[in-house]
């Protein structure tokens, strides 16, 4: 059931991670949204979708300090895309 939550979510990038930050979760839509595949993007660290920008002044860091105290954290810092674009 919360597979098919998940990938009716079309225009919304949702990923799942552990309390270490690994994505365990990739729906479609993040796959269209962000440009990894699940399969690239699944073990690899949650921080892969923030630009070096973001990743610099700890805003990977302060959006899972929010998840781990929230439950999830809706990303308002810009993402970098596999393919070279910023998500908005």
């Amino acid at each position: 059931m919360a597979e098919l939550v998940l990938e009716s979510a079309a225009d919304f990038a949702i990923l799942t991670m552990d309390l270490e930050g690994i994505i365990t979760s990739w729906n479609s839509s993040a796959e269209t949204v962000l440009g990894w595949s699940a399969e690239e993007a699944i073990g690899q660290h949650a921080c892969m979708i923030f630009t070096p920008e973001d990743q610099a002044q700890g805003g990977c860091q302060k959006e899972m300090a929010i998840a781990r105290h929230e439950g999830r954290a809706a990303d308002g810092a810009k993402t970098a895309a596999a393919f070279g674009v910023r998500a908005p």
